[in-house]
């Protein structure tokens, strides 16, 4: 009993240490859990770390199953809890094949995870995440007629509208990051009462809320991108905008941070531009430096775009990471930003690739540094309310304990 009462209060510890004080939640069950992911640790996204970690500190048996091991630095909350211990690379152990839920992130990994099932006899609900280009790029032919690619050992269906129909027909449930893609999800044919939509949350209080002062248009004034450097992300129409500014705010700077294939394209840009000195490429800095730049912008700006091979966003981490602390933002009305990003309320949404509009509205931020203010607290707010990572954690680990005990036939109707 005394062992009991003692874990209990762990527990409640650990919730709180991740501000969730307002959810006193302890989970029923301690749930064996396999991550499946296509590289690991070198390439670890922060997000499935926290989950990874969260669901951990809430008492649930995590281990990991990678079809890739890539080196590198690892990342500090790897180290501190002994993940690499409880990683295996194209094989599971015969001691390790019981688990509860098989949770893949990416939808090509769900296919490796019905594919572990088959072919290595482990059992548990096969869950699967959608994030991005899994739910819109791969859906499109190839140029080559590929039909397939390589996930680790497993060869899994791709570039095909049909790619999905038979992770639809034996996973148990999918967890696509926004509203926008649980739609597309229906489209393809996948049955609703397995949906849940999940969003990917973040650690509001690493990214401290910070009040903007009033600016005058004399003074200096900073704006600022974070992200790789790809089409989707639609830099190069911020640039353009920005640049039809300058000559007006000759103050302003118009910062851009991250690496990618496009570096150098939008480096010429701004050089044929003449605006090397107010537009600067920084490429990628850490997290720490990232923080800094967001304390001192005034205004974040994602111009981001369907890619013309399809490639979409989901609903982009920086820009919950920019509106926690306190900035205004000017995005675009793209795949699940909106569910983020209220018009007129947190930010401005105007059309992809319309430089005349984001111009028009990064304008009308400069001009009033009130609406900079009040833009800036409702973002912090309604992150607060609908993306902090412990709270969307527990969340999951209800619904992973509720699959858990759900016979297999009566998943679908959850």
């Amino acid at each position: 009993m005394i062992k009991k009462t003692l874990k209990l209060m762990l527990l409640i510890l650990l919730i709180s240490k991740n501000h969730c004080e307002d959810h006193p939640y302890v989970p029923e069950k301690k749930l064996k859990i396999l991550f499946v992911l296509h590289e690991f640790p070198k390439f670890i996204q922060q997000f499935i770390l926290n989950q990874i970690t969260g669901l951990h500190d809430l008492g649930h048996d995590i281990y990991i199953y990678a079809n890739k091991k890539v080196k590198g630095p690892i990342p500090p909350d790897i180290a501190r809890y002994n993940l690499m211990e409880r990683t295996f690379y194209k094989t599971v152990p015969k001691n390790q094949q019981d688990f509860d839920i098989i949770y893949c992130h990416f939808g090509p990994d769900g296919y490796c995870g019905l594919y572990l099932k088959k072919y290595y006899g482990l059992t548990g609900k096969v869950v699967t995440c959608f994030r991005g280009d899994d739910i819109s790029k791969l859906l499109r032919s190839h140029p080559n007629n590929k039909t397939s690619k390589k996930r680790g050992i497993f060869s899994v269906p791709c570039y095909s509208p049909t790619m999905y129909d038979e992770l639809f027909s034996q996973g148990d449930h999918f967890l696509p990051v926004c509203d926008y893609f649980r739609k597309k999800l229906l489209t393809l044919g996948c049955n609703k009462n397995t949906i849940t939509v999940q969003h990917s949350g973040i650690n509001t209080a690493n990214f401290s809320y910070k009040k903007r002062r009033h600016k005058k248009k004399n003074e200096k004034l900073s704006i600022v991108t974070i992200g790789r450097l790809v089409e989707k992300k639609g830099i190069k129409y911020a640039i353009r905008a920005i640049a039809r500014l300058i000559p007006s705010y000759p103050k302003l700077t118009y910062t851009i941070i991250g690496n990618g294939p496009l570096y150098k394209k939008l480096d010429l840009l701004i050089k044929r531009l003449g605006l090397e000195k107010q537009i600067i490429l920084k490429g990628w800095l850490s997290q720490e430096d990232i923080k800094d730049y967001l304390y001192s912008a005034d205004i974040f700006v994602l111009p981001a775009i369907t890619a013309q091979d399809g490639d979409e966003e989901g609903i982009s981490n920086v820009l919950k990471e920019a509106m926690a602390t306190g900035l205004p933002v000017v995005t675009t009305r793209h795949s699940g930003i909106p569910e983020l990003v209220k018009n007129n309320n947190s930010g401005y949404i105007v059309k992809e690739k319309s430089i005349a509009e984001l111009g028009n509205k990064i304008e009308k931020l400069l001009k009033n540094p009130s609406k900079c203010i009040s833009m800036g607290a409702s973002g912090r707010s309604f992150v607060e309310k609908n993306f902090e990572t412990s709270t969307l954690i527990i969340e999951l680990s209800k619904l992973f304990e509720k699959l858990a005990n759900t016979d297999i036939d009566d998943t679908k109707s959850i």
